[in-house]
Order: structure tokens, then sequence, then C-alpha cells
């Protein structure tokens, strides 16, 4: 199965495209470290490490697909920045 990560910013806090590429950058680079180890890492590495990113409009809605993506057994790391969260799974 490919493996893709993705990453689920909200946009109801305002933040400029700018701060947003940076916040999800630093996502995408806390992510891949934290599961370096993990069974899918090589292959996505190989693959060109394919990502997708969303969006959300609240933060509960952010903590929705977190619970969701930890129910599916995804491994989920949450990011904070000074505007907000931002999800990275």
């Amino acid at each position: 199965m490919a493996v893709k990560l993705a990453l689920v910013v909200r946009t109801d806090l305002g933040t400029g495209r700018g701060k947003i590429a940076a916040q999800v950058a630093h996502a995408a680079v806390t992510a891949a470290q934290a599961n370096r180890d993990g069974a899918g890492f090589a292959s996505w590495l190989r693959e060109g490490q394919p990502k997708v990113v969303l969006k959300v409009t609240t933060g509960e809605h952010l903590q929705q697909v977190a619970r969701r993506a930890r129910a599916g057994e995804l491994p989920v790391r949450c990011c904070e920045s000074s505007s907000g969260w931002l999800l990275a799974r």
C-alpha cells in the first residue's frame, strides 16, 4: 500500500500563506522524523515522499480528524505554532 503524508491545516486562524507554508514544512519534518523507524518510511522515501495538505475550519474539526486517524491506527503528530494547531499524520 502506498504511504502518503497528510498535513491538516486550520483555516480559521487568519494565518497568511507564507506562515502556513512554514508551518506545513515544520509539520512535515516533524512527522518524518517521528516516523523514520516506521514500517512504511523507506517506501515513502523511495516513492518521492508523497504528501497532501488538507484544511479544516475549526480546532474541533482538527481534533475530530486526529481522533479518526488514531482510531485507524495511523501515526499522528500535532504541531502548535503561535497562531494555533496543525496536524501531521
